[in-house]
């Protein structure tokens, strides 16, 4: 199974081995490192270096000594180090350190999401059995796409509701996730109304509402991993729960048309104010 690389260096592969020379005992391990970076939309650029890691009963002077680090099957640079001289000297009791170097200069160039063979080799010429040779698959995972950011729309129902109709095109990259509603009586909401998980819209009645009161609706995506931008906030007054009502052929109606006099002529009523509380508020 081909390993999910990161955008720091990790380990993928680990080898040791071990031989005896000169009446002194000698044990290589080898980790076969790599990480990802982002190249473009569409493609990332893998590094690779090999950690060689030494613990020895005496130092070792020789230069015969050679190592590799390659995108398999690439032979070229920079998909491979080619086979090279480690002229590095190992101490007592060990030595550790990079190879070619700790900047990963072996590279490769690749879809996100598309795996690939790397491997790592190392060899003491002197001594056949100090061979280390090992590999992995490893691919960069797809980036983090954020949601489309949300739409949101609304009607008044009633003196005391109002229905809120909103909802996401896509979740972006994971293609699942939530769209959240936030209402209130102040502009920026941030109070949870409702919530969901699917694309496409969604309709949510809030009851219980004041009459004759300004809310706020506002709605976001997130898929795990980020966040979409607010939707546009969009604002409702709920209908003043005044009503009027008189007798029509003996049925109670509601009146919807106030006339009234102004300098002998018959005028249509638009506003009507009243006592609430002890205080001036327009009841119609």
């Amino acid at each position: 199974m081909a390993t999910a690389l990161t955008q720091a260096w990790q380990t993928v592969a680990t080898g040791s081995s071990s031989f005896t020379y000169g009446g002194n005992t000698y044990y290589i391990t080898v980790y076969l490192q790599a990480y990802y970076e982002p190249y473009s939309a569409t493609q990332a650029k893998i590094h690779l270096r090999e950690l060689l890691s030494t613990s020895n009963s005496a130092g070792w002077s020789g230069t015969n000594k050679h190592y590799r680090v390659r995108f398999y099957p690439y032979e070229n640079p920079p998909e491979d180090s080619g086979y090279n001289q480690d002229s590095t000297q190992w101490y007592a009791p060990g030595s550790s350190y990079y190879l070619p170097d700790s900047s990963g200069t072996v590279t490769h160039i690749i879809n996100y999401g598309a795996s690939i063979d790397i491997v790592a080799y190392y060899l003491v010429d002197v001594a056949p059995s100090s061979e280390v040779d090992i590999g992995a698959q490893v691919y960069a995972p797809s980036p983090a796409v954020a949601p489309a950011t949300p739409t949101i729309s609304s009607s008044a129902l009633t003196s005391n509701s109002v229905a809120i109709t909103y909802g996401t095109t896509s979740f972006g990259n994971p293609s699942t996730g939530t769209v959240t509603l936030y209402g209130g009586t102040t502009a920026n909401p941030t109070t949870v109304l409702d919530t969901y998980n699917a694309t496409g819209d969604h309709t949510f009645t809030h009851t219980n509402l004041l009459p004759s009161t300004t809310y706020y609706y506002r709605a976001k995506a997130n898929n795990g991993q980020l966040d979409s931008s607010y939707s546009t906030e969009i604002t409702i007054t709920t209908d003043n729960v005044f009503r009027l009502y008189g007798s029509v052929n003996d049925e109670a109606k509601r009146i919807k048309k106030l006339y009234g006099s102004v300098n002998g002529e018959t005028k249509e009523i638009k506003k009507l104010y009243g006592s609430v509380g002890g205080v001036t508020k327009r009841i119609y």
